[in-house]
C-alpha cells in the first residue's frame, strides 16, 4: 500500500507549477423571525439554479408550535417564496424526490395514542412539494406500535435508496427498526432486530469491566453498494474508558444482517472514537469507501476529524490528516464524480466552521475557515452541504444572534479548478530535488525575484521560509510527510506546488 501510494505522490510532485488558488464567501444571509427559534435544516438547489431552503421553527422556552419554513431564494438570499407547514417536534428531514422533476419530499415521525390498545403508534408524514412551494401530497404511513414504556426513539438519517424507497431505521429500547417505505405510502419491507445490541464478543474480546453497550447515537445509515443491494449501519459500542469504537454492520435488501466489522485499526496506528456524525461516502469509480468519524493516532494519541480510506473489503487503504482536536465533530462528506472530497466540520471551542477539500488519495488540496456564532449545527441534520451547479458550495445551518437561533446559509466560490496549469518554462523557478530528504533547493530565472516562499504543513502550520540571500529551506528536521509551498512573485503572481519530504 505504502509503496504503490509513494509512487503516486512522486508523479503529482512531477507536474509543473500551478497558479494560486483562493475561496472566499461571496453571500451571507440569515433569516429571523421574532420569538422563534430554528433547529434544524435542508439546502437544495432547484434546476433554474435557485435554492430551497427548509428549516424547523419553534416558540423558545416552550418548545410548542413546531412549523416547518421553507424558503425559495436567489443566490443572492432574495427570497422569491415561502410555505409554512405544521409539524412536530421530533425528527424531520427533506429529500428529493427521485420520481418527479424539481420536487421534494418533507418527512418528519410524530407519535400517537391508542387508548384501546394501550400503545403508542409511530408515523411517517410524507409531505409532496415542489420546487415552486406547491403541496401536491400529504400522506401519513403507521410504522409500528409500542408499549407505553418506550416513550423515546432514536433516529438515524433517513435517504432514499437506488430502487426510489424511503429507508428508515430507528431505535426503541434494545430494539433497531428497519422500513423501507414506498414513495406511494405503502410499506414494502419491515424488520426488527436486537442483533446489534447482543455483545459482539468474535469481533471485540470482552475485557474485565468492559460495557459492550451500543451507545445511543445518530450515526450514519446508508447504501453501501447498489449491486448487489447492501445498506451499513455504523454503531459504537461504548467501554469503560477510552474510545469508542466503531462497529459497521452490513444489511442485504431485505434487511438481513450479513455481515460486522470492527473499525479499531491499531496495527495501522488508527483508533476511530464514535462522536454523532459517522457515515460512509462510496468513490464508486475507485471501488472504495471513506468513513468520516473521530480518529486518534497510536501511539502519538493525538486526536481530531479524520477521513479513513478502505476497499469495498474493508481492507484499509489511506487516511487523511487530523483536523482540529477533540472538540471538533464531522458534519457532512460529499464526494463528487471526478472523487473530489468535501469534508464539513465544527470546531466549538474556538467558534469556526471549517470546509476542507481533499483529492481522492486523501491529500489536502486546501481548507477554508470562518468565524461562527455559538453554533452551526452539531447533529446531523442541523447542517447540510450542497454544490451548486455553477461550482460554488452552498452551506446552510444555525447561528445564534440576538438570543435566538436563526437559519443561515453561507455560499463559499472556490477557483481552484479554475487555476491553468503552466509549462516548466513558464515557472519563473525550479525546485529539487522532491521527494526530498535535508535541503530544499530553489533556483529562480534571471529578473525574476519572489516576494516569499513559505512551506506549509498540511495542517496549515508555516513551518519554513527562505531567507533573503538563500536558496534553500532545511527542511532535514521535519516529519516524513506531503508540505505545501507557496512561492509570491514581486509582480504578485502566486505558485504552489507539493513537497514530499521522505
Amino acid at each position: 500500500m505504502k509503496t504503490k501510494l509513494y509512487s503516486l505522490i512522486t508523479s503529482l510532485l512531477m507536474a509543473a507549477c500551478i497558479t494560486s488558488y483562493g475561496q472566499e464567501i461571496v453571500n451571507d444571509f440569515t433569516f429571523r423571525k421574532p420569538d422563534k427559534n430554528f433547529a434544524e435544516c435542508n439546502l437544495f438547489e432547484n434546476k433554474d439554479g435557485t435554492l430551497l431552503f427548509r428549516t424547523l421553527m419553534y416558540t423558545p422556552n416552550t418548545y410548542e408550535d413546531w412549523q416547518h419554513l421553507l424558503y425559495k431564494t436567489t443566490p443572492e438570499g432574495e427570497v422569491l417564496d415561502s410555505l409554512i407547514i405544521d409539524g412536530s417536534a421530533d425528527y424531520s428531514y427533506l429529500l428529493q424526490n427521485p420520481t418527479a422533476s424539481n420536487s421534494y419530499i418533507l418527512t418528519e415521525d410524530y407519535w400517537t395514542f391508542n387508548e384501546i390498545d394501550s400503545l403508542y403508534t409511530v408515523n411517517l408524514r410524507m409531505v409532496f412539494i415542489d420546487a415552486n412551494l406547491n403541496i401536491n401530497n400529504d400522506i401519513t404511513v403507521p410504522l409500528c406500535n409500542v408499549d407505553p414504556s418506550v416513550y423515546y426513539a432514536t433516529w438515524d438519517p433517513w435517504f432514499i435508496d437506488p430502487q426510489n424507497n424511503i429507508i428508515i431505521s430507528f431505535w426503541t429500547d434494545n430494539v433497531h427498526h428497519l422500513r423501507r417505505v414506498g414513495l406511494d405510502g405503502t410499506i414494502i419491507t419491515a424488520r426488527e432486530t436486537t442483533e446489534l445490541f447482543a455483545p459482539n464478543y468474535e469481533i471485540l474480546p470482552p475485557q474485565p469491566d468492559t460495557d459492550t453497550t451500543l451507545v445511543y447515537s445518530e450515526m450514519g445509515f446508508g447504501v453501501f453498494s447498489e449491486s448487489p443491494l447492501v445498506y451499513y449501519k455504523l454503531g459504537g459500542f461504548k467501554p469503560t474508558s477510552g474510545a469508542y469504537p466503531i462497529f459497521g454492520y452490513f444489511f442485504d435488501a431485505d434487511f438481513n444482517l450479513i455481515g460486522r466489522r470492527l473499525y479499531d485499526q491499531y496495527s495501522e496506528g488508527i483508533a476511530f472514537d464514535g462522536a454523532n456524525a459517522e457515515h460512509i461516502t462510496t468513490l464508486t469509480d475507485e471501488n472504495a469507501y471513506l468513513i468520516t468519524t473521530q480518529i486518534t493516532r497510536i501511539p502519538q494519541n493525538t486526536s481530531g476529524v479524520g477521513v479513513a480510506k478502505y476497499d469495498m473489503d474493508h481492507n484499509p487503504l489511506d487516511t487523511s490528516p487530523l483536523f482540529g482536536a477533540n472538540d471538533c465533530f464531522p458534519l457532512q462528506t460529499i464526494c463528487t464524480e471526478d472523487n473530489t472530497i468535501y469534508q464539513l466540520y465544527v470546531n466549538y471551542s474556538q467558534n469556526k466552521l471549517v470546509l476542507a477539500r481533499l483529492d481522492s488519495d486523501l491529500n489536502l488540496i486546501w481548507n477554508y475557515t470562518t468565524p461562527i456564532n455559538h453554533m452551526f449545527g452539531y447533529y446531523y441534520g442541523m447542517s447540510w452541504m450542497t454544490l451548486l451547479k455553477n461550482g460554488d458550495i452552498a452551506i446552510g445551518g444555525l447561528v445564534r444572534k440576538s438570543m435566538r437561533y436563526c437559519a443561515s446559509f453561507i455560499i463559499l466560490h472556490d477557483d481552484y479548478d479554475n487555476t491553468s496549469e503552466m509549462t516548466n518554462k513558464d515557472c519563473p523557478f525550479i525546485i529539487y530535488p522532491n521527494p526530498v530528504k535535508d535541503q530544499l533547493t530553489l533556483r529562480f530565472d534571471d529578473g525574476s525575484e519572489p516576494e516569499s516562499v513559505e512551506l506549509y504543513d498540511l495542517a496549515g502550520r508555516l513551518v519554513g521560509t527562505k531567507s533573503n540571500g538563500l536558496e534553500s529551506i532545511d527542511m532535514s528536521a521535519m516529519p516524513s510527510g506531503m508540505y505545501l509551498l507557496h512561492v509570491t512573485m514581486k509582480e504578485g503572481t502566486s505558485y504552489h506546488e507539493k513537497i514530499l519530504k521522505e
